[in-house]
């Protein structure tokens, strides 16, 4: 349920949904005020941790108002979580094993970038995707993806991303210890 002044959160076209009864993708759009009828478009997504979060909040909505005020078609959007039955429809990974656990979460965001660059009608053909936290690690992530698969190749990475905050290193993760580990920041200067 959208809160009050926000705007309406819609399904994104079905040919990139998720397969049936793995949950519905949507995305809150901000439209430039001027310009257009087509406009480079953002993808913006939401912090969490991996975990939680949602497509709601005041950060959000200042960032996707200043991003459409400087004339970019933005769309903030939902991927799957871990834990599940956060976005619509989710469902428990007690049920499905394969909900919201890597890579879902990351090919949810390639799918709504398929859906953007789809978008014939809003984006003039320029895709960026911005996120903090775990929203910060899928946006690059997407972008430095190489893989071929029936639905993801190099053409359809985002022409730009930035990530906030995310985490980059999984290197430290071990079975029996899945948080990521982060070492203190060492400057140096020359």
């Amino acid at each position: 349920m959208t809160p009050a002044g926000f705007p309406t959160a819609t399904p994104i076209p079905s040919p990139y949904q998720l397969p049936v009864g793995q949950g519905v993708l949507e995305w809150r759009p901000y439209a430039p005020a001027s310009g257009g009828p087509k406009w480079p478009c953002i993808l913006l997504l939401h912090p969490g941790g991996f975990y939680m979060g949602s497509m709601y909040g005041q950060v959000l909505e200042m960032v996707a108002q200043d991003l459409a005020d400087a004339g970019y078609y933005t769309l903030v959007a939902s991927y799957r979580l871990a834990p599940c039955g956060v976005i619509m429809q989710q469902p428990c990974h007690d049920v499905d094993a394969l909900s919201g656990r890597p890579p879902e979460q990351t090919d949810d965001v390639k799918a709504e970038i398929r859906a953007i660059r789809a978008d014939t009608v809003h984006c003039n053909g320029m895709v960026g995707v911005v996120g903090g936290s775990a929203g910060g690690s899928h946006a690059l992530f997407v972008a430095l993806d190489t893989s071929t698969s029936s639905t993801w190749n190099s053409s359809l990475r985002p022409d730009c991303a930035v990530g906030l905050s995310g985490a980059y290193d999984f290197s430290d993760r071990t079975p029996e210890d899945y948080d990521v580990h982060h070492a203190d920041p060492v400057a140096t200067f020359a």
